[in-house]
């Protein structure tokens, strides 16, 4: 049996912005909008209005799809032999869960090695090899993926905010006039 952990560590995530910075810079951007192109003033969300008041969410997207990750490996292996016969049978459990949440590979194997001296000339043998996997991965490549989502999605929506059915908000507004949709990265990855 063999076993370890792992993670991303905090040095290799991305810096991204808090609630209030984000906050922050979308009141810039707004008072930009309305300088520069002459847009109504009552146009600009509350929420941007004042950052400094907000008291919502601050959600770290990374923290909310990432987890420590684990995999044990079980071993079981037989061996025989004598003049007539020799064989060798090992049998393998791969279990892992990703660092990625709800992200897992699961292998089972089998390794038999038979030999049968039929005659003093004439040997036969017969060897498998079989192998089941069992994988729950998600797309890390590409502009619309995981990743993408959890660096794009805005601080201040919250990761665990449910649907009037008990499931997790799949897309989030960012205003009550919405422009832009911001898929939750949490929900892609449980409800998949």
């Amino acid at each position: 049996v063999t076993s370890g952990v792992g993670n991303i560590p905090d040095n290799l995530k991305p810096d991204l912005m808090n609630s209030k910075q984000f906050l922050t810079s979308m009141k810039y951007y707004w008072e930009d909008k309305i300088k520069y192109q002459g847009a109504d003033p009552s146009s600009m969300p509350e929420e941007y209005k004042n950052p400094d008041a907000w008291t919502g969410p601050d959600t770290d997207w990374y923290d909310e799809i990432l987890r420590q990750s684990g995999y044990q490996d079980y071993n079981i292996g037989i061996s025989y032999g004598n003049d007539k016969v020799r064989t060798s049978n090992v049998m393998n459990f791969h279990n892992e869960k990703g660092t990625i949440l709800n992200s897992k590979y699961q292998r089972f194997s089998l390794r038999s090695n038979n030999e049968f001296n039929i005659s003093d000339n004439i040997r036969a043998g017969i060897n498998i090899a079989p192998s089941l996997a069992i994988a729950n991965n998600t797309d890390t490549d590409g502009e619309f993926q995981i990743y993408f989502a959890a660096h794009t999605a805005p601080p201040i929506f919250d990761a665990n905010e449910k649907n009037p059915d008990g499931t997790l908000v799949g897309l989030f507004t960012d205003t009550p006039a919405p422009v832009i949709r911001y898929p939750n990265p949490k929900q892609q990855l449980l409800e998949k």
